[in-house]
């Protein structure tokens, strides 16, 4: 089921065009990222699938028009946009029967929700409490609240350490391991590729590029060799059939390697030709390179 479709979507602030003709589909069941450096207009589409911000041009559709496009289908979806409101002198679950009273949910099993962003050995406890990261699963917690099947996060790792970034990272893979849909905004590259299943490059407004995390990512292999005569074994990785580059790095060589090719292939060639590595070391292209490498294009 295509849980949200985006058709030409526009945007302008004047003489800033905010979103570009924008058309992206998130699928049920993905984590669905947006990414781009801040400015590109995510935080502005985020805020037109919700109701908040009118396009200029364009249109989008929830749930395939299952549920309408007005309250009834927004019931159905969690959103976190800016930096999350609590009392202060309340704890988190005075602070979510609060969420609650303004959703109109009945029902809500609030120790299941604080369990599942790992609250509920805090929830006694005030919220001035809390710790930034704490702060931020317990706003994730606020959005689970009237059991939505779609949760949007605009930045949802904005500004925390790493282990508030490790715990956010954590609790949003539990939700979606529910079979929740996660739509997503984000400028951190190495936390879209290690939660996102799927992913959209967007750059001043414009899609640059979309589709699942490995797909996007180039299948070359990249191999960090050394040796104590670098000009033999530079020689010997130029002359490979399975070596497309090798450049200079320090005093290291880098090698770039077929796909299906790997540092075992270079370690055997190496053995081969009598040559003993001193360095060898494998990693595969990662989404940070291919963004720059995306966005610089555009």
């Amino acid at each position: 089921m295509k849980i949200l479709e985006i058709n030409n979507l526009t945007k302008r602030y004047g003489r800033i065009t905010a979103v570009n003709n924008l058309n992206l589909e998130v699928e049920e069941g993905q984590i669905y990222g947006i990414l781009g450096p801040n400015g590109s207009g995510k935080t502005t589409t985020l805020g037109i699938v919700l109701g908040i911000i009118f396009p200029d041009n364009g249109q989008y559709r929830w749930f395939e028009g299952q549920y309408g496009t007005g309250a009834q289908a927004l019931r159905r979806i969690g959103a976190l946009l800016e930096t999350p409101n609590f009392y202060p002198y309340m704890n988190a679950v005075q602070n979510l029967e609060v969420v609650a009273h303004i959703k109109r949910a009945s029902n809500v099993d609030f120790d299941a929700i604080l369990a599942l962003v790992n609250l509920a050995h805090r929830k006694d406890a005030l919220f001035k409490t809390y710790s930034l990261g704490m702060k931020q699963r317990l706003a994730i917690a606020a959005t689970m609240v009237g059991d939505p099947s779609v949760l949007i996060f605009d930045e949802p790792t904005n500004g925390l350490d790493p282990t508030g970034i490790a715990e956010v990272r954590e609790t949003i893979l539990k939700i979606a391991d529910q079979g929740r849909t996660i739509f997503m905004a984000s400028h951190m590259l190495d936390e879209v590729e290690k939660v996102c299943s799927h992913v959209a490059i967007i750059k001043n407004g414009q899609l640059l590029t979309t589709g699942a995390v490995g797909e996007l990512l180039n299948k070359e292999v990249t191999v960090e060799v050394g040796a104590q005569n670098m000009e033999i074994l530079r020689g010997v990785l130029s002359e490979a059939s399975f070596v497309n580059e090798v450049d200079v790095k320090l005093n290291i060589l880098i090698a770039h390697v077929n796909e299906g090719y790997s540092a075992y292939d270079i370690n055997q060639l190496a053995i081969q030709k009598g040559i003993v590595l001193t360095h060898l070391n494998e990693r595969k292209r990662r989404l940070e390179e291919e963004f720059l490498q995306i966005t610089s294009k555009n």
